[in-house]
């Protein structure tokens, strides 16, 4: 049994200023009321999901008045996208070792690069010439 009340969330900046109108719609099931997010509500949380998949309280603070939603749903928006996200690389994982079963699994480990000869030559440098001027200062001065 589904229930839809449609309702309109608007935001004010200052006193008469409305900076967005949209729907929302409220969906009833088994008891429990389930938000529907907007287009503009969930293009705005996907937006902030690229920029960085955990959000600060204050972005979060800024982003729930900017959106006309709370920040518990925003947070819980949150948990649930990366869940989403968790999920749908295990299926592509799963996915390519089951379309390439004689490749073996690889895992990611960090990329350690050496540096270069000219970095260690310059550092290498840098030393002695440091040295050079802690033996320089060292002697005694002539009066």
């Amino acid at each position: 049994m589904f229930l839809r009340n449609t309702c309109l969330y608007t935001s004010r900046i200052g006193s008469n200023q409305y900076i967005w109108n949209f729907f929302a719609v409220k969906t009833r099931t088994k008891d429990k009321y389930r938000i529907v997010y907007s287009e503009y509500q969930k293009v705005e949380l996907e937006k902030e999901y690229l920029y960085s998949k955990y959000i600060t309280i204050q972005r979060k603070a800024e982003l729930s008045r900017s959106i006309g939603l709370s920040e518990r749903q925003v947070k819980i928006w949150f948990q649930n996208r990366r869940a989403k996200e968790r999920k749908q690389k295990r299926k592509r994982e799963e996915t390519t070792k089951s379309t390439n079963p004689d490749i073996p699994e690889m895992k990611t480990e960090p990329l350690i690069i050496a540096p270069s000869s000219e970095h260690v030559k310059a550092e290498t440098d840098m030393q002695i010439h440091t040295h050079a001027q802690q033996q320089h200062h060292s002697l005694p001065q002539p009066h």
